[in-house]
């Protein structure tokens, strides 16, 4: 393939995968309202109900990523991708006109079933790039990714003062017309922040600007690495090589989990962001040593294994994670420590860099 044909055909995988993750953050803000009205009970019972929906969705796509990448394998990736799309735009059309919570599972479960564009374009990447610059390109579609959730929950706020269901049909619309033309919660928040529950709600009763902390934090990790993704990655694999540009993001990263943990105050978490904000290096990375250990045929077949790993660890790790935070932070603990998930996944890390350094050997 020529430079102009692959250039192009990069722009085309990072507008879809914008544009896909716009639209999936979009409902982020909105979704717990619809689960509201749909069964007629408080945002606690909300949060619960869309905990399954989660559960759901990535215990879908742990089984239909892999059979997704072999279809892009036999297909080719446009016309998976393109499918997929279509069948997204579906499941927001579904979920707009959602009478009951059943509605809501099923529109989960289809968009689980053809969700996996995330793993298709990879693959597309993989097949359009140099074996030289797949990390690069590899860390462009995640920086893509990562600006898609960083606007889609602004832009679904935003809509949020609008009827719910409108932020869904502008989804839907958005999807439709695409296919057709082509943290949880900080330690150191618990320890300053005060809740009271008035009904089935939660009210914050310290000041507006605690209550908007996770917010802005937020947005800041996502800018940092998103930052990363698009700037750095390049860089540090002529400086590291791919294999050293791993064991930098991973080293990076396990330090600012360390922060993370043990942070106090506002400012410490900031400065944990910018380590944390490295693992963008080693991701790309990883993703291009893979690529590159296997033929074009199998791209498909790789990136959907790649893909029911990741939503294995998205049904594993909020039940543990989440349980390890209530153990060390509920009324009664043994040791008050709700920076026990940080530490956790800082030494989880690091056993993932020493299984790395043994499997490049």
């Amino acid at each position: 393939m020529s430079r102009d044909r692959s250039n192009h055909a990069i722009y085309f995988i990072l507008i879809t995968i914008l544009i896909d993750t716009i639209g999936f953050g979009m409902i982020a803000p909105v979704m717990p309202q619809l689960i509201s009205q749909l069964t007629g009970e408080g945002f606690a019972a909300a949060a619960r109900y869309g905990g399954a929906l989660m559960f759901l969705f990535a215990a879908v796509q742990f089984f239909a990523a892999p059979i997704l990448g072999n279809l892009s394998d036999r297909f080719g990736r446009r016309p998976v991708l393109l499918i997929s799309l279509a069948a997204l735009g579906f499941d927001y059309v579904l979920i707009a006109l959602a009478p009951t919570l059943i509605w809501l599972f099923m529109g989960r479960f289809v968009s689980a079933i053809a969700g996996a564009t995330f793993a298709t374009a990879n693959a597309w990447v993989a097949d359009v790039s140099e074996p030289s610059d797949r990390a690069r390109h590899f860390g462009l579609l995640s920086a893509a990714w990562g600006r898609g959730f960083m606007l889609g929950p602004v832009i679904g706020g935003v809509l949020g003062g609008e009827p719910i269901r409108s932020v869904l049909w502008s989804r839907s619309g958005g999807i439709r017309l695409y296919s057709d033309s082509s943290f949880r919660s900080y330690p150191f928040r618990l320890r300053t922040m005060r809740t009271q529950r008035s009904g089935d709600s939660i009210q914050c009763t310290s000041s507006p600007g605690q209550c908007r902390t996770w917010a802005g934090h937020t947005l800041v990790v996502g800018a940092t690495i998103m930052f990363v993704n698009a700037v750095l990655v390049g860089p540090a694999i002529e400086r590291f090589g791919e294999k050293g540009a791993v064991f930098v993001g991973f080293g990076a990263m396990s330090v600012g989990f360390f922060v993370f943990a043990f942070a106090s105050e506002s400012w410490i978490m900031i400065a944990g962001i910018f380590p944390f904000a490295l693992v963008g290096i080693a991701q790309p990375a990883i993703r291009g040593m893979m690529a590159n250990l296997v033929p074009a045929n199998a791209q498909g077949e790789l990136q959907g294994a790649t893909a029911s790993v990741m939503s294995f660890t998205m049904i594993v790790s909020p039940v543990f994670m989440t349980e390890l935070f209530y153990g060390f932070s509920r009324e009664g603990a043994i040791i008050d420590f709700p920076g026990a998930p940080f530490l956790a996944a800082a030494l989880l890390v690091l056993v993932a860099s020493g299984l790395f350094a043994r499997a490049a050997r």
